[in-house]
């Protein structure tokens, strides 16, 4: 459950950061009232999917865990992160992720679903562990070996003229930086920014009510001229079990922060992700990119941050169009959404060279507690 600190004086409006604007400044905001539908409540079913959408039936997921249990479960991915490299070969340590995508080609994918095992280093079997050698099936459910290098916590960078656009550098005063996400109003009616947590929470450090800047400190940002809001509430990042996601909001303002992005206006209506859906995002390093989802379901994702290694269930894996990468360091906290249609269907928080993660928006959506997204 989100941290949260609790205010007085909330009524029918939207609340926001700062001074309290006049009726006249948010007549044009009644449509995200508070008594309309919580989105918050929503199920995986209940959001739409793309027209074109890949979805793998149960039996995939079923053959991902029995895969997974097969390897020792997650308790021994855990536990790999305080074993020393063993002379024996790449063992479980070298295993960073197990979810359902399209099977990797020399340069794409082929299309065809398969039961995708995520490693840091692709070795042929003689340096392998015993235990560790994965099988060419699992239930009859073909599997695929990719590389993926390592996977850190992962800027639009300068200082924009307020209302900032969405997509740009921004972060906690004793952070680097990071991305304002999008612009969210949360079941306690709060007008809040979208991020992560190591972005907005300082993985788990920043005291509720902490400012945030834009553009984030590491890009120039400063207290007070350049603060945007406070930190409103965030899922603690759980260094020795399963998380869901890295996600945190910060209380603002419309005079301080635009519901438009950079380069696009996001819809407001929340969109399930789904293999080889095309994405888009805007953020702080890698500005405006374009991808596809090659994997949903990726368990035991594990993530390097300044505290520890965490570990992520039901992750959402993006391989970038081109040459450039989808995302580097300093995107974390950009919501990813679909290139047809705008609708968020992720928020990035991690990636090695070649591959980016992000949590499900329905993970983020039921995690903080959101309403409602804005869109542009």
């Amino acid at each position: 459950m989100a941290a949260k600190k609790k205010r007085s004086n909330e009524d029918a409006n939207i609340e926001e950061f700062g001074d309290t604007p006049s009726l006249t400044d948010t007549e044009n905001v009644v449509e995200f009232d508070p008594d309309a539908a919580d989105v918050s409540t929503s199920s995986v079913n209940d959001l739409e999917t793309e027209a074109h959408a890949i979805i793998p039936g149960e039996d995939f997921f079923k053959a991902r865990d029995d895969l997974q249990a097969m390897l020792g479960g997650s308790d021994a991915f855990v536990a790999s992160t305080q074993r020393a490299a063993s002379s024996e070969g790449l063992g479980i340590e070298n295993i960073q992720g197990i979810g359902v995508g399209m099977r990797s080609a020399t340069g794409g994918y082929t299309g065809e679903m398969v039961v995708k095992v995520f490693v840091t280093e692709k070795a042929p079997n003689s340096r392998l562990t015993s235990e560790c050698i994965i099988p060419s099936e699992i239930n009859g459910i073909p599997t695929d070996v990719e590389e993926i290098g390592e996977i850190f916590a992962s800027t639009y960078r300068a200082r924009y003229p307020r209302p900032v656009p969405s997509g740009v550098s921004c972060g906690e005063i004793s952070i680097t930086a990071g991305t304002i996400g999008c612009l969210v109003v949360l079941n306690n009616n709060r007008l809040c920014v979208l991020s992560n947590n190591h972005v907005l929470a300082n993985e788990n450090l920043a005291p509720i009510g902490s400012p945030i800047v834009q553009p984030g400190p590491i890009d120039g940002g400063r207290m007070p001229n350049d603060q945007i809001g406070v930190l409103e509430s965030f899922v603690p990042i759980n260094f020795s079990g399963a998380n869901l996601v890295d996600a945190a909001t910060a209380w603002t303002s419309f005079n301080l922060v635009s519901p438009r992005h950079v380069t696009y206006k996001m819809s407001p209506q929340p969109m399930a992700p789904s293999i080889n859906m095309s994405v888009m995002k805007n953020g702080r390093t890698t500005q405006a990119t374009q991808g596809v989802i090659s994997a949903i379901g990726v368990n035991n994702v594990s993530v390097r941050y300044s505290a520890g290694t965490a570990f992520f269930d039901n992750q959402v894996i993006i391989r970038g169009i081109g040459p450039q990468p989808f995302s580097q360091g300093g995107d974390s906290g950009s919501v990813i959404v679909s290139t047809n249609t705008r609708q968020p269907t992720a928020l990035l928080f991690a990636g090695s060279t070649t591959h980016t993660i992000g949590n499900t928006i329905q993970s983020v959506i039921s995690q903080l507690g959101i309403n409602r997204f804005i869109g542009g």
